[in-house]
């Protein structure tokens, strides 16, 4: 037998399962009295259309989990009537289900660090770990204080245009998650960086959020925007200042917000000495710059 007809008879004998499931989550941090919004993804591979009847329960199917307890679906919710007016799938078509999942698991309102699953007869599927802060959303319009020990510049953000980012943002702060860091990279003419717990570039806070772009998010001078590693939807905490304008990062990395006071100081910081690009980390102060926190008022 060739390695031809061994790999045919292979595939042949593979089934597929007739749909597959997946999660998609933008945003994983949340304030309590906002929706907890996550995608499930509903996709045919079946050959042949893929009917309602036979759509499995993308409800039923979640566990969601707080320190190892099950978190229970409110019993008041009809959740098996989502597809009641749904349509067949067509073979290799697949949809998406926007879903609050406060809506289903009201215990989610009282905060906490959660896990989230999904399992079916044929999928079985993680999602990322996702929090819910004991507060309120704060309020985007407020001007957002970055005191360093350099001195302090002020943020406004862009909810239209980066709404996940912003809330993001305003309640990494809320949290007091910016407090007694580094801004751990400068690289002069270019970007001042912070936001990192670890100092040295490699952490975050742990809740990804995914790329946002737009034709009106552009790098200019004085944007804020959100660092990240390689996968565009890792961002998580670490931000950075523009020294320029930098239009070749526009569509790569979301601009979320812009300078518009204490100018001055984030010149003075994109000034200090640093490891340079070879350094361990690269582009680190000589001196430490402080990040003591970032305060909304």
């Amino acid at each position: 037998m060739t390695a031809f007809m061994y790999l045919f008879f292979m595939c042949q004998g593979t089934d597929l399962p007739p749909y597959f499931v997946s999660l998609i989550q933008e945003r994983t941090l949340f304030a309590r009295d906002e929706p907890v919004i996550i995608r499930i993804r509903l996709g045919n591979q079946d050959d042949k259309d893929l009917k309602p009847k036979k759509f499995p329960d993308l409800i039923g199917g979640l566990e969601v989990t707080l320190d190892g307890a099950k978190l229970e679906i409110d019993p008041s919710v009809d959740h098996k009537g989502m597809f009641r007016n749904a349509i067949s799938l067509a073979i290799n078509a697949h949809r998406d289900f926007r879903v609050n999942l406060a809506k289903y698991f009201p215990d989610l309102r009282k905060g906490g660090e959660f896990e989230i699953t999904y399992q079916d007869t044929f999928n079985q599927v993680k999602g990322h770990r996702f929090r819910v802060a004991p507060f309120d959303l704060p309020d985007l319009n407020q001007t957002y204080v970055v005191s360093t020990s350099m001195g302090d510049f002020s943020i406004k953000l862009n909810e239209l245009e980066a709404p996940n980012h912003a809330r993001n943002f305003a309640i990494l702060a809320q949290l007091g998650f910016y407090k007694d860091m580094e801004v751990h990279r400068v690289v002069r003419k270019r970007v001042i960086q912070m936001g990192d717990p670890n100092g040295n570039g490699t952490g975050g806070s742990g809740f990804p959020l995914s790329l946002e772009v737009s034709p009106f998010l552009k790098h200019k001078k004085y944007a804020v925007g959100m660092a990240r590693a390689e996968e565009p939807d890792s961002a998580q905490s670490q931000f950075y200042v523009c020294l320029q304008d930098l239009p070749e990062l526009d569509q790569h990395y979301t601009v979320f917000g812009r300078v518009v006071t204490g100018e001055d100081v984030v010149e003075a910081i994109g000034n200090v000495g640093t490891s340079g690009p070879e350094g361990n980390p690269p582009d680190k102060p000589f001196e430490a710059i402080r990040l003591d926190h970032v305060r909304a008022e």
